[in-house]
Order: structure tokens, then sequence, then C-alpha cells
């Protein structure tokens, strides 16, 4: 109801501000706008209903009503609601105590859990509510802390806020009290023993304070308290006088005499419980002699036994008693033994070096000493002053002596002259690899014994002559291109095949020629020559690697390509002249071969070319035709040329039209025959002409388009073939420089040959599909 009550009072304040703004303005842009707000503000109606707008949307608040009550006069256009309290909404309140009306108007004091009081205007807590409490002293948020307090508010350890102070278990030390250890409820009670909560590293735990009488904590684990029980007892387990204050020791018995759980411990230490005393066993009861030595009593299981101490050993010759019986050494002969000459431990073994020794006493030499008996393998005695056989081997077994820089045979002379003169090798067999050695840059070649390198060559300086690195020898194949008989065989630089021959470097236009000759550094050959870059040009038909780039006659030159014709530029590659006829191109002049000339037709067969002023490629087969001008590149990559088929031949011939008369190829509209024109039998001549021929007529061999000779000169392949009783025959067009006039028409279509027929006033022309 209080809510309720506020939100009502709330709206009608909200509503009243609206009004007044509105009153002052003239017209609000807030919900509560009125439409006619023009005309001011319209007070109350008349008693009972109140003042009603007239227009939809505009209601007026007023007072007024019926009995003279205070109410929200008016109406809604529509059926408006009647809103209570008409008039100002705080009339006849208190601001200085209404606790919804504190201070201001419509401000209600609220306290959480907790009564509210309005005192001079200002909100005041006021009692906390049941089970509610004020622990931080905020009036800002109320008695915040809920707690139903115990019928006993007596704080007592059960994890509950027993007296409501907002901490649980308040007085109770859960990691000292021993009947709360750890937890609350968890009393310390160990078994035979006192014990008290220690607080520990990994938490509270009960541990043991001390143990009852007769029982010990032996395993330190305070879980188990304590564990062991056990009395302190003497010897065999004699229950203690209490008088005996060393009665609980350990002793050598079957009991844990001292409670410590363990029975005799003490038995890492020398002789154990009751042990450690001097026994005689290996000197029979009486005191011991030389290395003897007496043993110590020791607690062995439940009995006393004795460790024996060191007893007697084969008396060795030590300066020292080994086997007790009083004499020390007894038994060496120091003048004899060559183990012992002299005294103990002189080993004539030893001390004669390299040598077996052996140990004698001549008559007036004193003291005994050793000498040699014998040298040891491997080793001589050559100097007789020095002691052993001081001089070892170089090589053992031995051998006859040779020149290597070796003693072979121990005589303590390196390479003997006298012993290897008979060894020496025959000059050209050694020094020569066999080949005779007159007349050779090696003719004065002396031979003498080199100590580790054995025979050694000393051949002459400053002729030539060549050493192989790995043998010291004259080498077998020259390395050096220096015009020199280097290896001594004869010969100079045979052993480098292309000097004096010819060779080349560079690729096409750009190459040049040469021989190869030796290199400065004498290590090879080269090629003397050297290429001209800036002879590359662009490339033409003509069989030659015109743009150095690799590539013969090609349409597009290697990316990166440099030309110099008319400056430095990117290379441009070669692209046949070609007229376009319709849908198609053909050769502009006659096929002729790349390397064609005016008066040469050329031997280079690989592809076809259309150039003028150069004799066309005759005796050439329809098959072989058709090959070469599928062997031309078009601007599009897997396109090639080909042999022109005889529609396209004829429509190219009469300049892109058709005529059903005989016309000719001349230099206007084709029209009826004129001699001396094109090349045909009434020239007289007997050899085709060059393309594009100028004979001097004002007409010439040509179409409209430019075509050149496709009227006489030489006969055309064409693709276009037919069977004639199960033979193939191939269309022949245009005549040639031996045919009648009538014959070179454009429209002329009698002529056929088997494919593989060639002859030399027959030629072709290449068409494309695409551009050239």
């Amino acid at each position: 109801m209080l809510r309720l009550a506020w939100s009502l009072r709330a709206l009608f304040s909200a509503a009243l501000a609206a009004l007044t703004l509105a009153a002052a303005s003239g017209c609000t842009t807030e919900a509560a706008c009125f439409r006619d707000c023009g005309n001011g503000i319209t007070g109350g109606g008349s008693a009972g209903t109140g003042g009603v707008s007239a227009n939809a949307g505009t209601f007026t608040i007023g007072a007024g009503g019926d009995n003279g009550s205070t109410q929200l006069g008016g109406s809604m256009s529509g059926g408006g609601r009647v809103f209570e309290d008409a008039g100002t909404p705080c009339d006849k309140v208190d601001l200085k105590t209404d606790v919804d009306n504190c201070g201001v108007c419509g401000n209600v004091c609220i306290f959480t859990g907790a009564d509210a009081m309005c005192v001079k205007g200002q909100c005041v807590m006021g009692e906390c509510t049941e089970d509610r409490y004020d622990l931080d002293q905020d009036p800002n948020n109320g008695c915040e802390y809920a707690c139903k307090p115990s019928v006993d508010p007596t704080e007592v350890c059960d994890n509950l806020d027993n007296d409501c102070d907002g901490v649980v278990d308040n007085g109770f030390d859960l990691t000292t009290d021993p009947n709360n250890c750890g937890i609350c409820g968890h009393v310390c009670s160990l078994l035979h023993g006192s014990s008290s909560c220690s607080p520990g590293a990994e938490g509270p735990t009960c541990v043991v304070d001390s143990c009852e009488e007769g029982w010990h904590d032996i395993d330190k684990v305070d879980a188990n308290g304590c564990e062991y029980q056990c009395s302190k007892t003497g010897l065999n387990g004699v229950a203690c006088d209490p008088a005996d204050t060393s009665c609980g020791a350990e002793r050598c018995d079957a009991f844990d005499n001292d409670c410590n759980g363990v029975i005799n411990d003490g038995n890492e230490a020398a002789g154990g419980p009751d042990g450690g005393q001097p026994c005689l066993d290996y000197c029979n009861g009486v005191a011991c002699k030389g290395e003897c030595t007496a043993g110590v009593s020791t607690c062995v299981g439940k009995d006393l036994v004795c460790i024996p101490g060191k007893g007697p050993t084969q008396e060795v010759c030590d300066g020292k008693d080994n086997d007790c019986d009083g004499s020390v050494d007894n038994g060496f002969d120091f003048s004899k033994d060559p183990h012992n000459c002299g005294a103990c431990g002189v080993s004539c073994v030893d001390t004669v070096p390299n040598a077996i020794g052996q140990c004698t006493d001549p008559v007036g030499v004193a003291p005994p000493a050793c000498r040699v008996l014998a040298c040891k393998p491997g080793y001589k005695d050559l100097d007789a002053n020095a002691p052993g056989c001081e001089y070892k081997c170089p090589k053992f077994p031995t051998s006859a002596e040779t020149c290597n820089g070796i003693d072979d045979d121990c005589d303590g002379v390196v390479d003997n002259a006298a012993a290897i003169a008979s060894q020496k090798p025959a000059l050209n067999a050694f020094c020569n690899n066999g080949r005779p050695i007159t007349s050779t840059p090696c003719a004065a070649t002396t031979l003498s014994c080199g100590g580790t390198k054995g025979w050694t060559c000393n051949y002459p300086s400053g002729t030539g002559v060549e050493l192989d690195p790995a043998t010291g020898k004259v080498r077998v194949i020259e390395a050096l291109c220096d015009g020199l008989d280097g290896n001594c065989d004869g010969q100079k630089d045979e052993a480098f095949l292309n000097k004096g021959q010819a060779c080349n470097v560079g690729q096409g236009a750009c190459g040049r020629s040469a021989t190869y000759t030796c290199t400065t550094d004498h290590s090879g050959t080269e090629c003397a020559a050297v290429a001209v870059a800036t002879d590359a040009k662009d490339e033409l038909c003509n069989g030659i690697d015109d743009d150095c780039d690799g590539q013969i006659d090609e349409r597009t030159p290697k990316a990166g390509s440099l030309c110099y014709n008319g400056g430095s530029h990117a290379c441009l590659g070669y692209s046949e002249p070609m007229v376009k006829v319709g849908a198609f191109w053909v050769y502009t002049y006659e096929a002729s071969r790349p390397d064609a000339s005016a008066t040469d037709a050329g031997i280079y067969d690989v592809r076809s070319c259309s150039k003028p002023d150069v004799l066309p490629w005759t005796s050439i087969s329809q098959i072989d035709a058709a090959a070469t001008c599928a062997a031309v590149p078009t601007s599009v990559a897997g396109t090639p040329m080909h042999l022109c088929a005889e529609a396209d031949w004829q429509t190219a011939c009469l300049a892109g039209g058709s005529s059903t008369t005989p016309s000719w190829s001349f230099s206007t509209t084709p029209a009826p025959y004129d001699d001396l024109v094109c090349n045909d039998a009434a020239t007289g001549n007997l050899l085709p002409w060059a393309t594009s021929h100028n004979n001097g007529q004002t007409q010439r061999c040509r179409t409209s388009t430019q075509i050149w000779d496709m009227s006489g000169n030489v006969a055309e392949w064409t693709s276009s073939c037919i069977k004639v009783l199960n033979k193939d025959y191939c269309r022949v067009r245009g005549g040639s420089f031996l045919t009648q006039g009538a014959a070179t028409a454009c429209n002329f279509s009698f002529v056929l040959d088997v494919p593989d027929f060639a002859n030399f006033d027959l030629g072709f022309r290449c068409c494309s599909d695409v551009a050239p």
C-alpha cells in the first residue's frame, strides 16, 4: 500500500509539473503536450464533473468535484481516468515528521531490515526488525545482517553464529584446541599417551605429548599414539632393579633392553653391545708376532664371537714378518734373486732398460747388481757405456737395408749407401714413366736416395717439367697448357685436345668464331672470340638468330632480350607479312625458305617465310608444304598456320570477292588477262622470278589487296584433295612460269597432283585463322 500510494503521488506531481511548464512556455515536447495549448489551461469544471477538453488527447487538471471534495478534475478524451487527491499532493502533510514526505514532498524514508522515522525533515533509522542486526553501523544499508540467534546465545563450536555477532565460532582456536582440533568436535585422544592439538604445516593435527608407563612411540606416527609396549631389562631380559641406574642399556641378547624398538642396536659400531674386547684366536692365546694382530669380540645375533685380526701369510720380500715366525724376509737370496737383487724390491727386470736382466754378485764387486742377460725383441745394445739395450730398432723384425729413410737392419745407420747401391732403379723407367728421357726436358734428371721419400728423381728446373704432387715425379698427362712438353713424352700440350680447333662464343648474330688457345693461367683452353651483344637486331625470317636469344625466326623473343637496330630496345619477333581476307589471313608473298635470296632458293627447310624479293620455295610435296606451314607460329599460342584451302586461296586471289568468269590477280580489281604482267609462259622465262618482282609494267602481278604472284610464277599447292580411283589427288592453283596465261586465272581449278609429287615450278603459300 505504501508503494502504490507513492506511485500515485509521483504520477500526480509529474503531471502537475508538465502542466505548469506548458502554461509558462505555451507548448512542450513532453508526452503531456496539449494540442490547443495556445488557449492556456482550462480550470476545473462545474462541481461533480470538472472541466472536459473539447479536443481529443487534451486534458485539464483543476480542483473541484462533487460535495466540494478535492479531486483530479476533468477527463481524457475517449474516457480518461480520474486521479485522487486533486490539488497539491502534500496538502496537510508535516514534512518534518511524515516518513512518506520527509523534508521534501514524496521523499519516503525506508531502511532495510529496520524501522524508519522522519525527524526534523531528515530520515532516521529506528530499531532493527526481528532477526536483523546493524553490524557495520552504516544506516545507508540499514540492518544489513540477517541472523536467527540460538535459544542459548552463548557461542559454542558448531559452525554457527550462535550470538549473531557476525563471527562464526568466535572464541574457539581450531589450531590448538584439543577438543576441537581442526574442526569442531574433533577431540585429541591418542592411544596409551597424552596428546595435544598442533597447527602443523598441512593443518591442525593431534600429536603425542607423552606415553604411559611401559608404552613407547617408536614409529613417531602421532595417529597411532604410543604403539610399542616394552619394559627396560638387564642381560637376558632380567627385570631391572630400580636401584641399578645402568639397567636398561642394550646388551648382547635376544631382548630389546633399552626399549627403542631394535634388538642389539649399536652393532653398526665396532664390537656392538658388550663387544670391542681383544681376542687372540690367530695367536694361540699369546701375544701376536710380526704382521699378525689380535681379533675383536663382536655381538653377532645374540652371542659374542671373536672377529679375527690379521693372520699369517706367505713370506714375501718386503721387510716384514709375513708368516709371523719372528724372522723378517727369511728364504730370499739377495745375491741371485732377479726380483730382489741386493735388497727387497730391486728387480732386474725393471732396472735394466729394454733387456732381460739377471742378478749377479761377482767376486770383488759389492753389492750384487743387475746386468744384461739378453735384449728384448726390437732392441739392440750398440753402446757398451749405456745401461741396458739403449737402441730401439726402427723396424722389427729387421730386414735387408733399402732406400726408405729407415734403419731396416737395425745397425744404427739409415739408408747405408754401400748396402743400397745395387738397388738403384733405371732412370727412364723410374723417372719418366718408362718413356725415353733423352731429347726431352727431363734429359738432365738425376736419381738419389731421398730417405722416407725413397729413390728421388731430381728434375732440372726452368725446362717446363710438370711434377705430379702425389708422386713427385713427372706427370703422365700434362696439366698445363703452356706450349711446352711438360710430361717429357716428346709432344706439347697434347692433353688439350681442342687447342687450335674452331670455336664459337655467343648466340646467333652476336656470336663470333675463333680457335681455342691456352688460358693465361695455363689451366686449360679458351675460345679467343668475344660475342658482340650490340649486333642483336629484331628477328627476321632468315634462318638466323638475329636477336641472339637462342631462337631462330621466332615470333616472341625471350624476355629481357635487347636489340640495337634503331637504338636499344626490347627485341621484336618476326611476324609474317599477311593480308586479311574476310575472316582469314593469307601470305602476302609466295612461301620461301628462310635463307632464300633473290638468286638462291636456299636450303633451310624447318619453316616457311612470307618475304619479298626472294626466290619462292619449289620442288616440295603437298605433304611437306603442309608441314612447313604448321611450323609457323601465330599470335595465338597453339594455333599454327596451315596450307591454304582451295576456296580460301581463290577468295584471296579475287581480292576477297568471287567470280564465275576468268579473272587474274592484277594490281587493279581482278580483271581480264593481260600479257607480260604475271610470270607465265608468255614472258619466255624458264625460271621463277623473285617474289614481288617489278617487271616494269604499269600493272604488277598482285591483287588490289597487295597479295603478290597468285597468278603465274610458281603453281601453289592447296590443302583441298579428292579421291580418284581410290587414290588421293590435291588441287594446285595459280599456274606457273610454264603455264599458258589462261590457266593462271584465279578461278581456274583443273590441276591435280598426288600429295607426294614435287617439281621445280610447284610451290605454296600459307593461311591462318588468327592474326599472324
